[in-house]
């Protein structure tokens, strides 16, 4: 089986974001599924020297159970989330489709244990048939303790890219109870079918300021819930780094990495 990985990397302002990307290819090199063949699609802007150094150095150590496939875009369409998105599920040849970011990373035999899984089936309430369900996600995660934690993580690999693990110590169970943008993963059938919000003007539509808005994953939430229930499942090994910028909320201050660090003493 062949699973696909799509995400995203914009690091001209910020160089940590490719130091993140640095890091979810690690994991993938370090880890390497036994089971399944996978492609991480990197949605990227061929004028971002940190994004090309981190691809270009691990395209050098990519295998035939790894491939990594550079989707060149201009910055506003790149800015717009779906739209990397859509036409990476258009022309997916995969049997899964995991729409991920930047600053998540795959450990623990996850893959493996992704393709192990039967897809699941939804009862309809009353009827006693199955349906089976649009989107799945994991019910847990690891993420970082703290906003530090990633900075200090991410530092220098874009500049220096280099295969590097993480200090799993430095993580802690995060339950979720949605697939929130991350970890949304469909099957590559239902991703050719249907892409990514695919003509949705409001969604397809390039902006100016880059990652302004993540909202497209509850859209496409609200897409994939017509089509099908979605649900939560057992598939631990989501390592998530939380860092101190992002292109979407104000720079964190040493109080609120502070009151986040005493919350998971």
């Amino acid at each position: 089986m062949k699973i696909e990985l799509v995400t995203h990397c914009l690091a001209t302002e910020n160089p940590n974001f490719a130091g993140a990307l640095a890091l979810q290819i690690s994991s993938l090199l370090l880890d390497q599924p036994k089971h399944c063949d996978v492609q991480i699609t990197v949605c990227m802007n061929e004028e971002d020297v940190n994004t090309v150094r981190v691809v270009r150095h691990f395209a050098k150590l990519q295998h035939n159970g790894l491939r990594i496939k550079a989707l060149n875009m201009p910055i506003d369409e790149l800015g717009r989330r779906c739209i990397g998105r859509n036409h990476a599920a258009l022309y997916t040849n995969a049997d899964i489709v995991w729409f991920t970011d930047v600053d998540h990373c795959f450990y623990d035999g996850i893959l493996d244990r992704l393709v192990s899984l039967e897809w699941p089936v939804s009862k309809v309430p009353d009827e006693g048939r199955g349906v089976p369900v649009s989107m799945m996600f994991p019910g847990e995660i690891m993420i970082s303790k703290n906003w530090d934690i990633g900075d200090e993580e991410t530092k220098g690999l874009a500049a220096v890219p280099e295969l590097k693990p993480l200090d799993a110590g430095n993580f802690v169970t995060k339950g979720y109870n949605r697939a929130i943008g991350g970890v949304q993963i469909v099957r590559g059938k239902f991703a050719r079918a249907h892409g990514y919000l695919n003509g949705n003007d409001d969604w397809q539509t390039p902006v100016k300021k880059p990652f302004g808005s993540f909202r497209d994953d509850i859209a496409y939430r609200d897409f994939c819930s017509k089509h099908g229930p979605i649900v939560k499942v057992d598939l631990p090994g989501v390592y998530r780094l939380r860092h101190g910028k992002t292109s979407y909320e104000a720079d964190r201050t040493p109080e609120d990495n502070a009151k986040e660090l005493n919350k998971h003493k």
